[in-house]
């Protein structure tokens, strides 16, 4: 493992005596030959930054929201094949670690797996005594819901880290501690023994190295914690504290930019262009009497108008406003308003991964949905994870993990997008020719809802926290959690190719992937799903939500939907096909809540963290159940003003 050091038996006399100086001269035992690098994390000798996160890794900073600044050296970051470490710049602005963390650690002895709680038991289990992995809340002592597992991706003669999932979003501006007990056994059968640098802390024994001296006084607080847990020292094999980065340093981003955006449109709504509107005979097309492709005019924090652009920030690493950019966007009008009476209601459409909006636009559910609704549809391209950024992952992103804002800066940035089509949808444009039918407005832009699919509905988490306009939103085949995500789902099969390629040792491979939450959470529905029924955001009221989930999804996998649906408070709408943790079952209609389809896919998804195979589109939980009449009735029954979630089946929602 890289990282730690062996000194000679001469150096390692004069380390001796230089501490035992320091330390006034006081008897202590003697390490073994293992010296930690000062940019390690000193609480074990087997890998370098694991465990992952660590207060270890934060600085103190009195001007911080938490108190703390994140505080990566270069030196501890995850190196590519060329000995180049991920630049910390971006992530030493936070002041904390993910509320979506993905604990990382490391026994070179390996861990037997079945000692762990698994994916397949019962998550209630994870927060008793049965379980042998606790994440402690500090000072509550509640215990978070959670999973362990071990990295499936190793080759046979490599030994795979640990892995510990919590399954409900963590607090934000809140310490947490991380429990392994006794009991767990190596790869061999026999017993873990606590890593000699956490056993001299926690037994009070003397170290001759600095850095691990320097965590006694932290280790003493988290000892102390949970001996008022009833967690003895002796039954620990290791345990160790980090603290979660505060709310306005991550969802203060987007916030702040959409705000700023939105004051300064004109109140007639954003500038735009009609580039070319096409008329569709019966025959040509019986769901759509007209496309409209536009470009409208944003507040933009791109640094340049190129396609690679990043965000512009201050010293800070706070977004700064620009100028004003063009964006394009595509408009439906249904054939129903050839006959309609009054003003259409409005759907905002989310388009899905890397896709572009009128690839999905030219689909026939699509289609069919926007003349069954008889609404008309907006869209706009979801920057950072649309066709335009595809090419960016393989060409910039996986060589070199530093250029990750490629991605999430513009994912920022098309948040500031799809509010101000909201606003578009809402102001003069409805009065634009292109936008008249039989000599009247084909809509109002009075009344509007939003439905996102796959991509569209992870990023419609965010989208409904920050809309001032719109109440109900539809959220399907959604999930979060972008750390968990990426390594399960179909759609990144070839990322972990190329990444084994390019990031060779296979715990900073889990590390890179765990340390890429920090930049996801800017707009990840795990940083504002508390926001959505709880809380809402400053100048926002509450929302009304339905998330659709597909059993066996190969492309959004079901932890990454339920871990969703627990933070936002969903209640899951009965009769279920499949219980799930943490939320209350409950009849319909409900103002918001869970539906569940099961649609048998032949082939299922293993459970590992490994990609899916991609099945057949026939074959596909994903994308399914968007095709289904029963898809259809319960998105009609929810988008319109006295909406409700109903059960749409008979008897739970699968093909028998």
């Amino acid at each position: 493992m890289r990282g730690r050091s062996r000194l000679s038996s001469g150096a390692l006399v004069l380390a001796l005596m230089a501490v035992l100086a320091f330390m006034g001269c006081s008897t202590t035992e003697a390490d073994d030959s293992v010296v930690l690098e000062p940019h390690c994390n000193p609480l074990s000798t087997d890998s370098c930054m694991p465990p992952w996160p660590s207060t270890f890794y934060l600085a103190q900073d009195a001007a911080s929201r938490t108190g703390y600044r994140v505080a990566y050296p270069a030196k501890a970051m995850p190196q590519n094949r060329d000995g180049v470490p991920i630049d910390p710049t971006r992530y030493n602005y936070l002041d904390g670690f993910p509320v979506g963390s993905q604990i990382v650690v490391y026994f070179k002895a390996g861990v037997e797996a079945s000692d762990l709680p698994g994916i397949d038991d019962d998550l209630a289990d994870s927060i008793t005594d049965k379980s042998r992995i606790w994440i402690v809340e500090d000072p509550t002592g509640e215990r978070v819901p959670l999973f362990a597992e071990l990295d499936a991706n190793v080759k046979p003669n490599e030994i795979p880290a640990l892995l510990i999932r919590p399954q409900s979003p963590l607090k934000f501006n809140t310490r947490y501690v991380v429990v392994l007990r006794r009991g767990i056994r190596d790869r061999g059968g026999v017993a873990l023994e606590p890593p000699e640098p956490f056993a001299r802390l926690r037994d009070d024994r003397g170290t001759i190295n600095p850095a691990l001296e320097s965590e006694r006084p932290r280790m003493a607080q988290v000892l102390d914690f949970l001996e008022t847990q009833s967690v003895s020292r002796g039954d620990l094999l290791l345990a160790w504290d980090f603290h979660t980065a505060s709310r306005e340093a991550i969802t203060g981003n987007v916030l702040g930019m959409v705000d700023e955006a939105l004051s300064r449109l004109p109140i007639a709504g954003p500038g735009f262009t009609v580039v070319k509107a096409t008329d569709f005979d019966s025959a040509e097309d019986p769901e759509i009497l007209r496309e409209v492709q536009g470009e409208m005019e944003v507040p933009s924090y791109f640094a340049s108008d190129g396609v690679d652009s990043w965000l512009k920030l201050d010293n800070a690493g706070k977004p700064v406003l620009r100028g004003t950019q063009t964006f394009p966007f595509w408009v439906h009008i249904p054939r129903c308003a050839e006959t309609a009476t009054q003003p259409l209601p409005v759907l905002i459409f989310g388009p899905g991964l890397f896709a572009d909006p009128w690839q999905e636009f030219s689909k026939d559910y699509n289609k069919k949905m926007a003349n069954r609704l008889c609404m008309v549809e907006f869209t706009a391209r979801w920057r950072g994870l649309s066709s335009l950024d595809a090419a960016a992952v393989a060409a910039q992103v996986i060589p070199d993990f530093s250029n990750l804002p490629r991605i999430t800066d513009p994912l920022q940035q098309a948040h500031v997008n799809m509010q101000v089509l909201t606003e578009l949808a809402h102001g003069d444009f409805t009065k634009d020719a292109s936008m008249q039918v039989g000599g009247k407005a084909a809509t109002d832009g009075q009344q509007i809802y939003y439905l996102g699919i796959s991509n569209g509905g992870i990023q419609g988490v965010a989208f409904a926290a920050l809309s001032q306009r719109i109440e109900r939103f539809v959220l399907h085949v959604a999930g979060g959690w972008w750390s968990m995500m990426m390594s399960r789902s179909s759609n990144f099969g070839l990322l972990g190719v190329l990444l084994e390629q390019v990031y060779r040792d296979p715990v900073e491979r889990q590390l890179l992937l765990s340390l890429t939450q920090h930049l996801w959470e800017y707009t990840d529905p795990i940083s504002f799903s508390g926001n959505l029924l709880g809380t809402p955001l400053s100048g926002r009221k509450t929302k009304r939500v339905v998330i659709q989930e597909s059993l066996n999804d190969d492309q959004v996998p079901n932890i990454a939907t339920r871990a969703v649906a627990r933070g936002v408070g969903l209640p899951q709408l009965t009769p279920v096909v499949e219980s799930i943790y943490g939320l209350t079952q409950k009849a319909g209609p409900l103002d918001s809540g869970l539906a569940q389809w099961d649609t048998k896919p032949p082939t299922k998804p293993s459970g590992q963290n490994i990609p899916a195979s991609k099945p057949p589109e026939s074959e596909s939980a994903h994308l399914r159940v968007r095709q289904l009449e029963t898809f259809l009735k319960q998105v009609e029954a929810f988008l319109k003003p006295d909406g409700k979630l109903v059960h749409v089946c008979s008897g739970p929602c699968d093909p028998d």
